[in-house]
């Protein structure tokens, strides 16, 4: 029953979709078992035109990535410090640089 009404989301008459939106909403209060489907059915509803658009704009522009990508990522504990263009030690708490050094 809830799939049905699950399909109802994309009705163009705006009565049935504020009638099926409450319907769904009781369910989800009520239960878990369909709480995440509920959620991910009205993202993608919602989100309809822009993950279309997206997804044509992939197709037409891929993305290039080489092989060996994860080789050039790497993590602030793990990078050269000469890298850094600063100081780290002249680094507040928060991790900006202090005003005495500016």
């Amino acid at each position: 029953m809830v799939s049905i009404v699950l399909e109802l989301l994309s009705d163009k008459n705006p009565n049935i979709r504020t009638l099926v939106n409450a319907i769904l909403d009781y369910v989800q209060i009520h239960d878990d078992t369909w709480k995440q489907e509920i959620k991910t059915k009205r993202f993608l509803e919602h989100n309809k035109v822009y993950l279309q658009v997206m997804n044509e704009y992939d197709k037409q522009f891929p993305l290039e990535q080489p092989e060996d990508a994860m080789d050039f990522m790497y993590y602030p504990d793990q990078a050269n410090p000469n890298d850094y263009p600063y100081d780290p030690n002249q680094l507040d708490q928060e991790g900006f640089e202090s005003d005495e050094n500016l």
